[in-house]
């Protein structure tokens, strides 16, 4: 249920009106879905959104409430959610969702690695002129500054700039298909929301609830 959650949560994230659900703690009455077309890499588009948050109207309906449904606990919740076949995100999409996702961090850990050993080696190289630098100016009692610090320091500036470039270019790939994944996985969330009223319910009770798991 986690991950469902947080599908819906990042379209609940976007503005509300005034009676909104941070007011209440009930559902939005609307949402600016539209403001997804400013945000860069939005793991949803905007049609997807306007469906998401009309079915989530529709799990208020008679169809989709049920009594008793505010004493629901979390893990009512998902024991319900279990029951039901054919809506939410399928088992394809969540092992796709894991695998780009694990595969995105492993390369972060990887560039981190190297910006950490590169930053160790240009602050070694920099100190180790600026010592130059003094040993100079020491010799020469002052009349000749050496600029070994400054040169060595513009150099690996330059070499940060370049590996920065090709490291968001090494990402691209991996935040495309973690995109991508997020992108399927709202949409089976939206298609399942559409034709199940009460699936759509279950999810409204458990954003209210706080459920994580």
């Amino acid at each position: 249920m986690r991950m469902i959650i947080a599908a819906c949560l990042f379209a609940l994230s976007t503005s509300v009106t005034t009676n909104g659900w941070a007011k209440d703690n009930k559902m939005p009455n609307q949402m600016d879905c539209d403001q997804l077309a400013t945000i860069p890499n939005a793991p949803m588009s905007v049609e997807t959104c306007k469906q998401m948050m009309g079915a989530m109207q529709q799990g208020n309906g008679p169809a989709g409430a049920r009594p008793g449904d505010e004493n629901m606990s979390c893990s009512d919740i998902k024991a319900e959610m279990k029951t039901m076949t054919g809506v939410g995100i399928s088992d394809a999409q969540r092992k796709e969702n894991a695998t780009a996702s694990s595969e995105h961090q492993a390369l972060i850990a990887k560039q981190q690695a190297q910006v950490t050993e590169f930053a160790a080696e240009a602050t070694a190289a920099t100190q180790a002129a600026a010592a130059a630098d003094m040993a100079t100016q020491v010799v020469t009692g002052g009349l000749v500054h050496g600029k070994a610090a400054q040169a060595t320091a513009e150099a690996y500036q330059a070499r940060a700039d370049a590996m920065g470039k090709q490291m968001a270019e090494e990402r691209k790939p991996s935040q495309d298909r973690v995109m991508n994944a997020a992108s399927a996985s709202t949409k089976e969330l939206s298609q399942g929301m559409q034709s199940n009223p009460r699936f759509s319910r279950l999810i409204q009770l458990g954003i209210a609830k706080d459920c994580k798991d």
